[in-house]
């Protein structure tokens, strides 16, 4: 399978290491066994902070959040998802808590309705019905070439990259089942998705088990899915071009008004970084020269894009449509400082863009940081029951969170 990620140490330098306490990444270093622990994104919450950061001053355009500010944030985050995830009563929702919580969203007892759901999710995997093309996902909707966040290789993907090793069993209504069948049924029915983030994640998975029959598929959809990002990229106006920040606006605004259908950016994005960790996986030369084009278009586009939304934000005096910028905001840039740290552990041995990453992780954590505060002072955050979260703020807040967690390598 290519050069094998041999230890933690080698994958992010010290200086830029995880925190030991992350027990996720611990647990992908045990059930990657190629010390693959900087792969995949999710961890434990951490430890409750004392307090909330207050709003800072203005930083320097290269400056980041302290590590105080990062990890109170984190924390708060994390308890505010614990609570209103606390019985989620869609996949979707138990998909949203699994990928902010990691694996105690589905430990009895703490786990609650939510494993009930979780479980349910994955047993559908086995089921025949499901290979029917059209058959209902999940969620209740029509499978779609693109699965969505509640689809059942959704909930395997994510719980995967929790660190649950292959050979542990769950206990589905079919009986105790291995997490490698699900995986190998899974895999089974690629071919009746086109271009899919998260059948991306479960061929990485799959070959770093050692499983290279999927090599192959891996590489394959690796190269096209490099090859569509390029070629929409080509599409759209160029970054220097004086309609370039016309666009992303009207583009981002639109957005802003539509958090609850499905959008091209927050896609994209995953899409980008399920790319970067595939990459990381294959090793291959050639796919690293393509997917180099696609880190730097996001490094020029997250300058235009931060620069974009503070105009949105200044032309919004509506306190409603100012919550929807800051939730749109922390979804795309939570995603984006993910796709940025699959793009530094598939170049982490070449120092030029890993410093650049860097610099620009630490931006985006920074601006992050002041959208969570731009909600705060809207009190969208302490006013809703547990239960009245919406799909979108639940999914906003999680890639926020994910997205702090990842900064701390650049922190």
């Amino acid at each position: 399978m290519g050069v094998v990620i041999a230890v933690c140490a080698e994958l992010v330098p010290r200086r830029l290491a995880l925190p030991s306490e992350d027990t996720i990444h611990r647990g992908l270093a045990a059930t990657l066994a190629a010390g693959a622990v900087a792969l995949l994104l999710t961890r434990e919450p951490t430890a409750p902070h004392p307090g909330v950061p207050t709003h800072p001053a203005e930083p320097t355009a290269s400056a980041g959040p302290t590590r105080p500010e990062l990890e109170a944030s984190i924390a708060e985050l994390a308890r505010w998802l614990t609570r209103h995830t606390a019985e989620p009563r869609t996949p979707l929702t138990a998909n949203l808590r699994l990928l902010a919580l990691g694996r105690s969203a589905l430990s009895p007892p703490a786990a609650g309705p939510g494993a009930t759901l979780l479980l349910a999710n994955l047993q559908a995997l086995l089921s025949p019905a499901a290979e029917a093309a059209g058959a209902p996902t999940a969620d209740g909707s029509a499978d779609a070439p693109t699965r969505s966040d509640a689809d059942p290789a959704a909930t395997l993907a994510i719980l995967l990259e929790a660190g649950t090793p292959q050979s542990d069993e769950l206990a589905l209504a079919a009986g105790p089942t291995p997490v490698r069948v699900l995986l190998e049924q899974a895999l089974s029915r690629l071919e009746q998705t086109s271009q899919d983030a998260w059948a991306l994640d479960l061929l990485s998975f799959a070959v770093l088990a050692g499983q290279n029959a999927w090599r192959e598929p891996l590489a394959r959809r690796t190269h096209s899915g490099l090859t569509r990002l390029d070629r929409e990229q080509r599409q759209q106006p160029g970054l220097s071009d004086e309609t370039a920040a016309g666009a992303l606006r009207a583009s981002l605004a639109s957005d802003a008004r539509r958090l609850d259908a499905p959008r091209e950016r927050p896609l994209r994005l995953q899409l980008a970084a399920s790319l970067f960790r595939a990459v990381a996986v294959l090793d291959e030369p050639d796919l690293e020269a393509t997917a180099r084009r696609q880190l730097s278009v996001l490094l020029q586009r997250e300058l235009l894009e931060r620069e974009v939304y503070r105009t949105l934000l200044a032309e919004t005096p509506e306190a409603t449509a100012r919550v929807q910028l800051h939730l749109d905001a922390l979804e795309n840039l939570g995603r984006l400082e993910q796709a940025l740290y699959g793009a530094h552990v598939a170049f982490r041995q070449t120092a030029e863009p890993t410093a650049r990453t860097g610099a620009s992780m630490q931006r985006i954590a920074r601006e992050l940081l002041e959208h969570l505060n731009g909600l705060r002072r809207t009190a969208a955050l302490d006013t809703l029951a547990p239960q009245a979260a919406s799909p979108e703020l639940l999914r906003a807040l999680t890639h926020a969170l994910r997205g702090l967690r990842v900064s701390r390598i650049a922190t």
